[in-house]
């Protein structure tokens, strides 16, 4: 079986030649930033968005990123087509090379990194279907500062690993946050969002991360004719919704079918989640030309 090949600052290398110090600061105070993007059947799903992202969250460290996005877009592609992969998870990550006992850091002195992790496509697809139950945790609440709150940093998911324990111990799936306002945030991994009356609901977008996934559903159900809105949102409109779902590059369009005690509509089969997450699906699969701009295809 062919080794799976990684691509680090500049060269293609096998896997297990990746070698990092254990020393190195990232390890230790969580300061790299990253990105995880989807590649469906051969078609990466809007790269330079993500690129574009990584960039911006490179601004929280003032991170001198050493390779053009292009040079990025460039090892990303190469690295899928090297590991013959058709359908994989792949994450850019960068980090600052320095030692952990070394306070003083350098900015310009950094590892690029990029790996992609193979996956079923079919099982991505089928996953999207199956209705998750979800709790608004207690021990957790968003509280970054806005330009934090929406850069991609290590750090910040020490935040959601608690919460997610939180909801494995409560019989639940995934955990939500909310803002030192008690108002709903995100989900430990992905964005939020409702529907109800046929309108189409999110929070917020200034504190919380920009999800591209996110992005990609608001347009869909604009063009699909609905009403998208971001606003603020209580833990009583995630009760009273017609439908709850998350998203994220990692699973996709999901639903949920519980929020702590309260059954939310089983919206697997029916509803709006149902005709997003087909438009969604179709996309990423380039079945649907109106969004071909979306796809980086090799």
């Amino acid at each position: 079986m062919p080794i799976e090949k990684i691509w680090m600052n500049g060269k293609y290398l096998d896997k297990p030649d990746g070698i990092v110090n254990v020393s190195i600061a990232a390890l230790h105070y969580g300061t790299s930033i990253f990105e995880g993007i989807l590649c469906i059947d051969s078609k990466v799903f809007r790269i330079q968005d993500h690129i574009d992202r990584l960039f911006e969250s490179a601004r929280v460290f003032d991170y001198r990123i050493g390779y053009s996005k292009e040079e990025l877009y460039g090892a990303i592609i190469g690295l899928v087509k090297m590991n013959r992969y058709k359908s994989c998870y792949i994450r850019p990550i960068i980090f600052e090379d320095t030692d952990f006992l070394n306070m003083r850091s350098n900015k310009s002195c950094l590892n690029t990194i990029v790996l992609c992790k193979n996956f079923n496509a079919s099982v991505y697809e089928w996953q999207m279907r199956k209705g998750v139950r979800v709790i608004i945790s207690k021990k957790i609440r968003s509280l970054w500062a806005t330009g934090l709150a929406q850069a991609k940093v290590s750090g910040k998911y020490l935040n959601s690993t608690i919460a997610r324990i939180e909801a494995r111990d409560n019989g639940a799936n995934d955990a939500i946050f909310l803002d030192k306002e008690g108002k709903i945030s995100e989900a430990t991994s992905s964005n939020i969002f409702i529907a109800k009356n046929g309108i189409l609901k999110t929070p917020c977008r200034a504190n919380t991360l920009r999800g591209v996934t996110q992005d990609s559903i608001m347009r869909i159900g604009r063009d699909l004719g609905c009403s998208v809105i971001e606003q603020d949102m209580e833990p009583d409109d995630l009760y009273n919704a017609d439908e709850v779902f998350l998203t994220n590059t990692a699973r996709g369009v999901i639903s949920v079918s519980q929020i702590d005690s309260k059954k939310i509509i089983d919206s697997t089969r029916k509803g709006m989640v149902k005709d997003l997450r087909a438009r969604y699906i179709d996309i990423i699969k380039g079945k649907d030309l109106r969004y071909q701009e979306w796809l980086t295809c090799f």
